[in-house]
């Protein structure tokens, strides 16, 4: 049967992914024999990445069965410590491909009893039961098993990662720490390798392949060796998220531009951006975008490209000068809470900056100081 599934893939993996879920032990057996031999297992996961690629574009007004039984299929495939040996590096297509199903089936409205995959280990053991959303999820833990790298699945226990791929708002803030355990695991060789293949997806048709495609964009901006990247506007992209009505895209460019600040060579581009920073602290602005931007604004100030380095002084007053005036504007009326947080964590910080030596940038810090209690 793995030599027939090898020979006709494009006959027979559709006619099992059909069958109805969750599937009996001699289905799931069958999948998992056929992530044992390494011609098999290369072409039948091509043809389960482009179905979880392309499936959301095609929506209708019932839901398509076939993704879950591609997750499925894919965790049985993956299981197997034979398939391990064939896949042994992060492939960034299928990393891309699985995110873009977890995204997809965390929005899904499915009934809470719903079960795609259920596997009985045997005596001693604990059954395994999974709906929609964890199978997708625990799909995403397997391919970064298969890549050969725990260190990623011990960072994302560490920091919540998984919590936050599970819930649809916050599913791209779990996306961009999972690719932050990523660079803390990888050589910037696989990063340059996924930045390239997200790059083409940035502006994808299907609304969740560009989410998850642009949010790990905006996370491999924290590197370096990414931001040197040659051909690439990063800023010229980012700036456009933002301006785009869609607030999660607001926010991703917002991250990207913030994890720009970190690097030397940017502060001309970036200084620019504060005027657009500063509309989007108007009131009428969600307080989530709000938040985001005052933290934006706030690593342009404290990064300040090159520490002392006087070259910077003018990209600090230009960013201390915004937020003076949103500041004056904000003190009006009564910021929520997180908010008064964050411009109480900028006013320390701007302290910091009152021994600087360029008089027209501490000039610049005192108005700030006095004018919103003044207001």
């Amino acid at each position: 049967m793995c030599l027939l599934a090898g020979s006709n893939t494009h006959s027979v993996v559709p006619v099992l992914l059909n069958k109805p879920l969750p599937w009996d032990r001699t289905l799931l057996t069958l999948w998992n024999v056929f992530g044992t031999q390494k011609k098999t297992t290369v072409s039948i996961l091509q043809l389960l990445i482009g179905i979880l690629e392309n499936h959301s574009i095609q929506q209708t007004t019932k839901r398509n069965p076939q993704p879950d039984a591609v997750a499925c299929a894919l965790y049985e495939m993956l299981s197997g410590s034979l398939c391990h040996k064939t896949i042994q590096k992060l492939d960034p297509q299928l990393l891309l491909a699985v995110l873009h199903h977890l995204h997809w089936a965390v929005k899904q409205k499915v009934p809470m009893d719903m079960v795609v995959y259920s596997k009985d280990e045997g005596p001693g053991s604990i059954s395994k039961t999974f709906d929609s959303k964890r199978c997708a999820l625990e799909v995403v833990k397997m391919v970064m098993l298969v890549a050969a790298n725990e260190g990623v699945i011990v960072h994302a226990d560490q920091h919540k990662c998984w919590d936050l791929l599970i819930y649809p708002r916050f599913c791209y803030l779990g996306i961009m720490e999972l690719t932050s355990c990523i660079m803390k695991n990888y050589e910037p060789a696989m990063l340059h390798k996924i930045l390239n293949f997200v790059t083409n997806l940035i502006n994808s048709s299907d609304s969740d392949q560009k989410v998850v495609a642009r949010a790990v964009y905006a996370q491999l901006l924290a590197d370096q060796s990414v931001t040197e990247t040659l051909r690439q506007d990063f800023v010229g992209n980012l700036t456009e998220w933002i301006k785009e009505p869609n607030l999660i895209m607001k926010e991703i460019g917002l991250c990207g531009i913030s994890n720009l600040t970190a690097h030397p060579g940017n502060s001309e581009s970036l200084k620019r951006l504060v005027p657009l920073l500063t509309d989007l602290l108007k009131n009428e602005v969600p307080v989530t975008v709000r938040v985001q931007a005052v933290k934006t604004l706030q690593n342009l100030i404290r990064r300040g490209h090159g520490g002392n380095n006087t070259k910077s002084d003018p990209a600090r007053i230009t960013a201390v000068s915004a937020l003076r005036r949103m500041l004056s504007r904000i003190c009006k009326f009564s910021p929520e809470r997180v908010l008064r947080k964050k411009m109480h964590c900028i006013l320390v910080l701007l302290l910091l900056h009152f021994q600087n030596n360029n008089t027209e940038l501490v000039k610049v810090l005192l108005v700030t100081f006095v004018l919103p209690t003044s207001a």
